[in-house]
């Protein structure tokens, strides 16, 4: 048994040898036709890619370029277009100055010729004549100048000088004025101050449970009161400890006229038998005080006002308002400076 299987398996191992070389064969034959065919296409590839950078490559750099020269052709174009048109204007007016010298150099020319034709006394007299009518010319040319000049010249402005007196402030009589727009205008003041006194004692009970209380009165010779009180209260220290003491205060007033032509124009104010002149006719120059409340408006004709009663040895005293600000007082305000 044993030696029957041995002959065969000796017998195979030839032919088994050679289809295994067979196959070895053929396995180097595919591996080396894969390596050739990865080759073949990685080489492709990189063809390809090089083909598409080379042409993206080559649209940049044409595009912008073009782009560049078609203007600067454009722009060339336009100067040599411009240059073109300023020589046929320039020869143009070479042209008509060439004509218009010749037509002088004919008529000098002519003018010379007549001259050369007349007499000695006739020359003289022409000469003469020419050189009248040139200094007539001349003469036109000088008047026109000295008109023009005239007509430019800017008028003297007078500035007047009023003294500096030491200013003061006022504690006595003063009679208040408004000047705006133009217009003065008497501003009951004491009239109202008076008022007041009598009114605001009557309202003082409204302050019993508000903060504050606002009233009117007039109108008094054209114009309104607007006064508030307030309620204050104030701690203060005692014996028998610390106290909340209640009183009435005046916090402010305002007056405002009813109409805004109220008064009288500047002009007419200073003219004898104004109204404005009647009311400070009444007063003493030495003793009282002329205050006139001037808006932005009428400061030039407040320098009128102020010149007016300086010379006739009255004392007066501004008080500046802004515009829309009506005339009024506090008890924190200031008193009338008056010079």
């Amino acid at each position: 048994m044993y030696t029957r299987r041995s002959s065969i398996r000796t017998v195979e191992d030839p032919g088994q040898d050679s289809f295994l070389d067979i196959v070895a064969n053929l396995v180097g034959v595919l591996i080396i036709l894969v390596m050739v065919v990865a080759v073949r296409a990685r080489e492709a590839i990189v063809v390809n890619r090089t083909g598409g950078d080379q042409q993206q490559v080559e649209e940049i750099d044409t595009a912008t370029p073009r782009v560049a020269v078609e203007a600067v052709t454009t722009d060339i174009h336009r100067i040599d277009r411009l240059m073109k048109r300023q020589d046929f204007e320039i020869a143009f007016r070479r042209k008509e100055r060439d004509k218009v010298l010749a037509l002088l150099t004919a008529v000098e020319s002519d003018v010379e010729s007549q001259r050369q034709q007349l007499s000695q006394q006739q020359q003289r007299d022409f000469d003469l004549r020419d050189q009248v009518s040139r200094a007539l010319s001349e003469l036109v040319d000088i008047e026109n100048k000295r008109s023009a000049l005239n007509s430019k010249s800017v008028p003297e402005k007078i500035i007047e000088h009023f003294p500096t007196p030491m200013a003061k402030t006022v504690f006595g009589w003063e009679t208040h004025f408004q000047l705006k727009a133009g217009r003065l205008a008497y501003v009951p003041w004491n009239r109202f101050i008076k008022l007041l006194q009598k009114d605001a004692p009557r309202h003082v009970w409204k302050l019993k449970d508000a903060a504050r209380t606002t009233e009117m009165l007039g109108p008094v010779e054209g114009f309104r009161m607007k006064y508030t009180m307030i309620n204050k209260r104030n701690a203060i220290d005692t014996r028998q400890g610390s106290m909340v003491q209640r009183r009435v205060e005046l916090e402010k007033f305002e007056l405002t006229p009813i109409s805004p032509s109220l008064g009288e124009t500047v002009p007419a104010a200073l003219k004898s038998g104004s109204n404005f002149l009647a009311t400070i006719g009444q007063q003493d120059k030495d003793r009282g005080t002329i205050t006139i409340w001037v808006y932005p408006d009428s400061f030039g004709q407040f320098r009128e006002v102020r010149g007016y009663l300086h010379k006739r040895g009255y004392t007066c005293a501004s008080r500046p308002l802004p515009s829309g600000h009506p005339i009024g007082g506090s008890p924190d305000g200031t008193r009338t400076v008056a010079q």
